[in-house]
């Protein structure tokens, strides 16, 4: 058993289409509101490159190639590395959570066609692991322990 404090927080759950479900958490990076596709299925928490103003890039020298990611139907994708200072869920303060960043457009093109939601950021299991995450999808709430 964790000796970390568990938090339970709300997710929310969308069927883009009959039977086709996405798990969305809702955030803040500063005082920016941010929403986070749950994505258990991703090996590296991402976040939209066009959250740069918000999300510090470091601009020292790294090897890209150490941070490429593949995607579904993407094929290989460009990714830059970052830290985020603070990110808030509910009463959660994660402080300086490495992510990389890549641009979103594709799903949020997707995202357009069904829903009014736009995506920030995608959850994976690097992140999900490492805070001991439990779905509970009929009462619809992530558990985290931190």
């Amino acid at each position: 058993m964790s000796r970390r404090k568990k938090y339970e927080v709300p997710i929310e759950i969308i069927e883009l289409e009959p039977n086709n479900y996405h798990i969305i958490l809702r955030a803040k990076i500063e005082q920016n509101n941010i929403v986070l596709l749950i994505d258990t299925g991703a090996s590296k928490t991402v976040f939209n490159s066009s959250l740069e103003g918000i999300i510090e890039i470091p601009k020292e020298d790294y090897d890209a190639e150490d941070i490429k990611t593949a995607g579904i139907g993407e094929g290989r994708i460009d990714a830059a590395l970052a830290t985020i200072e603070c990110l808030s869920i509910n009463e959660i303060k994660i402080e300086k959570l490495d992510v990389a960043t890549i641009s979103l457009d594709h799903i949020n093109l997707l995202y357009e066609q069904f829903t009014s939601v736009k995506i920030d950021g995608l959850i994976g299991s690097d992140f999900l692991y490492n805070y001991e995450a439990i779905l509970n999808y009929k009462k619809k709430t992530l558990t985290l322990y931190c």
